[in-house]
């Protein structure tokens, strides 16, 4: 892939990430201010797409990412954001002020991850026999679960979860993964992604953080929170204070 093909990939993710709408060539040069003619981005939008980075609607003019648009994104366009020290102390306070108002670790977890991806999160933690979700109602209206077929693919990831969670929970996981769309091992879905990491709590034992969302997600971000709070949770509460 050519430098500008990776800049105009990018960048029209970024713009769908941003509207969930089809994006046009002219709104990528407008918008964003790029080097490049509204016919020339056209013609990169063709080479993408038939190499199998973007599609478009039957209806539409405009191109929207494929899950292998999303999987070059993740891997290579994005870095796992470094929070600021200002964002980890307010990560901090966050997690102090909920455990004041909730006693169950992954309930309040869940709460917060929710708050902060505006996405599905559920939280869990070994021997007990339930995760803790929060955030479905939020999910449910963002544009792409408007048919209810979409909508049952969430409560498909949710059985598969609940399925595999002692298999999720048992491996060590430092570095969150992400499966995109109908990359998920655990049940296929076309619209629905899924970043969960693990962590080892001060009492001995391991926690699984779960982030799920449409496949235009904010990875970037999303990433860095989950990478953020399992190292937070990580600490004894004494030092997170």
């Amino acid at each position: 892939m050519t430098q500008r093909q990776v800049k105009i990939l990018t960048t029209l993710i970024r713009e769908h990430i941003r509207t969930a709408e089809p994006v046009g060539s002219l709104v990528l040069v407008e918008r964003y201010r790029l080097p490049y003619s509204p016919a020339t981005v056209r013609s990169e939008f063709a080479d993408l797409e038939e190499a199998g980075f973007l599609t478009h609607p039957h209806t539409s003019a405009g191109r929207v990412p494929t899950s292998q648009g999303y999987r070059y994104f993740v891997d290579e366009s994005i870095q796992s954001r470094r929070f600021t020290r200002s964002e980890v102390e307010r990560l901090q306070e966050d997690l102090l002020r909920l455990e004041a108002q909730y006693h169950l670790l992954a309930r309040r977890t869940a709460k917060l991850l929710a708050a902060l991806t505006g996405n599905l999160a559920i939280a869990g933690v070994t021997n007990t026999e339930e995760f803790h979700e929060a955030g479905l109602p939020a999910l449910l209206e963002e544009p792409e679960f408007s048919a209810a077929g979409r909508v049952r693919d969430i409560s498909r990831v949710l059985d598969a979860l609940d399925e595999h969670f002692d298999e999720m929970i048992r491996e060590p996981i430092r570095e969150p993964r992400v499966y995109i769309g109908e990359e998920n091992p655990y049940v296929r879905t076309r619209h629905v992604s899924m970043l969960l990491t693990t962590c080892d709590l001060p009492s001995g034992e391991r926690g699984l953080l779960v982030v799920i969302g449409p496949t235009r997600m904010r990875y970037d971000r999303n990433i860095g929170l989950l990478e953020q709070i399992a190292r937070l949770l990580e600490m004894p509460q004494g030092e997170r204070s």
